[in-house]
């Protein structure tokens, strides 16, 4: 497994579910809709997800260079995680990476 991202911020959209807010923790970092991931909370507690999708935003302040977005699969798909919660996404070769 490899470190992909944290969270930085979470909100819902009413009909739609949660939407997590992150950040890339590397520069070969990935993530693609169907990745199943693992999200690792600071308080140890450990969800497995999968990728629902991945929405680019455009926020009223800039203040990163780029807003990214993305929504999981049910049972998640209505969840708000805390800030600092790590995205872990299996590597190249690793079981439980979507390819192609």
């Amino acid at each position: 497994m490899e470190l992909a991202a944290r969270i930085y911020d979470c909100f819902r959209v009413t009909g739609r579910g949660a939407f997590l807010m992150f950040e890339f923790a590397s520069d070969t970092a990935k993530l693609r809709v169907g990745d199943k991931i693992q999200l690792r909370a600071p308080t140890g507690e450990v969800a497995d997800a999968i990728i629902k999708g991945i929405e680019h935003l455009k926020p009223l302040k800039r203040v990163r260079l780029y807003n990214v977005a993305l929504s999981l699969e049910h049972p998640l798909h209505d969840e708000l995680f805390e800030k600092n919660t790590e995205i872990w996404v299996a590597g190249e070769g690793e079981s439980g990476s979507k390819t192609g």
